[in-house]
């Protein structure tokens, strides 16, 4: 990876700060669970997807991503007619997104903690995707500047801290 000016950004810092500490937050809650002896199923699925989207912040696989399926769609010559899928896909996304929070709630019903968390790195997930898409109109919201960051950034942040706050809870309350 070429380090630029691009990379040192205050946004992608911010999302590379928040999900570096949410990850870090997994760990520790990692070893606290394993020295009561306790093996957390949901925390290492936790734990992975925060390593990948750490990963994401450092390698920018989502622009990856999306710079691919566009040369594609530009090859298909089909990239124009691109809004009215993409937003077929964003409700799509919405639903699933929807669907696997209410499973998370009953899951986790009394584990305030865990389900902060589980949210939280949902809704960081259901980000990724959303910004992979890059639906124009929501691509003009993310991307506004907000005191030198872009809006995606504080977001990204957001939710990190809503994922550590979910794990803090949960430690505290063993």
């Amino acid at each position: 990876m070429a380090l630029s000016g691009e990379w040192f950004s205050a946004t992608r810092i911010c999302g590379t700060a928040g999900y570096g500490l949410s990850l870090l937050t997994c760990l520790i809650a990692s070893v606290r669970y394993r020295r009561d002896g306790v093996r957390r199923t949901w925390l290492k699925i936790l734990t992975a997807v925060q390593a990948l989207l750490l990963l994401d912040m450092v390698f920018n696989w989502r622009w990856l991503l999306h710079d691919y399926w566009m040369r594609e769609a530009q090859a298909q010559h089909v990239y124009e007619a691109r809004r009215s899928p993409q937003l077929l896909l964003l409700v799509v996304l919405v639903l699933v997104l929807a669907i696997v929070a209410v499973g998370i709630l009953k899951q986790f019903r009394g584990r305030t903690g865990v389900t902060i968390a589980m949210l939280g790195t949902l809704l960081s997930v259901g980000l990724w995707c959303i910004e992979t898409l890059s639906y124009h109109y929501l691509d003009a919201v993310f991307h506004a500047m907000i005191g030198g960051v872009m809006t995606i950034g504080l977001l990204w942040i957001a939710l990190a801290l809503f994922t550590c706050a979910g794990l803090w809870v949960d430690i505290r309350g063993r």
